[in-house]
């Protein structure tokens, strides 16, 4: 382990036990203005996230659902940092878990969306649920949020890509004409033919050069 890992270990220990001594990104000076409930601490959780600081995000969000445990922001937060550390399933159960108690909840419709594709991909001998959850949770985002959406915290994530990622989930359901048009809106100029020999390998090659998806 190398010596800055040791040292940032170190600091975050230090900054968790002496908890008065974490700054608010509100309150940059640490004039002490801010109380420390768990709107802070998500707070918190979402500038580390925003610095690639995962585990620190991950610390922040599960000391704000230490105060409140169905507190939607941060419940969505620690989704989205477990999305980054790779623990897709996790990250799933706790987007339908924020959901669950907002369903009016954006950017969890959108994780929520994009886990179920990665637990497709993963899971390729049981594959059909988890892209009728891309499709479900995909579809009711995409309804919410209108076209343009881009997360505040993740501009790689967004309405585009959202698209694309039911592209390619309509088509391994063999809903063809779904991503046909999904294909139509994002690329008007397309030259496909339903009636030509090869469609759906063109419409397959079609979906992967919008780009974008995520995954």
């Amino acid at each position: 382990m190398g010596f800055r890992v040791i040292a940032a270990a170190l600091l975050l220990m230090v900054s968790l036990l002496a908890g008065c001594s974490e700054k608010s990104p509100n309150d940059p000076n640490g004039n002490g203005n801010v109380t420390k409930d768990e709107a802070y601490w998500t707070d918190v959780g979402w500038a580390r996230y925003e610095t690639g600081d995962f585990q620190d995000a991950l610390n922040a969000h599960l000391n704000a659902l230490k105060i409140d445990s169905t507190y939607v922001p941060a419940i969505s937060g620690q989704a989205w940092v477990n999305l980054e550390l790779g623990w897709s399933g996790l990250a799933l159960r706790q987007f339908e878990e924020a959901i669950g108690y907002d369903s009016l909840c954006v950017d969890c419709r959108y994780g929520a969306a994009y886990m179920a594709h990665t637990q497709a991909l993963t899971f390729t001998g049981n594959s059909r649920p988890h892209y009728e959850k891309t499709v479900r949770y995909g579809e009711d985002a995409l309804e919410l949020s209108g076209d343009g959406w881009i997360f505040r915290y993740n501009e790689e994530v967004n309405a585009g890509g959202l698209r694309v990622l039911l592209a390619r989930a309509y088509y391994a359901l063999a809903e063809y004409d779904r991503a046909h048009d999904i294909v139509d809106l994002l690329d008007p100029n397309n030259t496909l033919n339903p009636s030509e020999p090869g469609y759906l390998q063109d419409l397959l090659i079609a979906i992967e050069s919008l780009g974008g998806g995520g995954n």
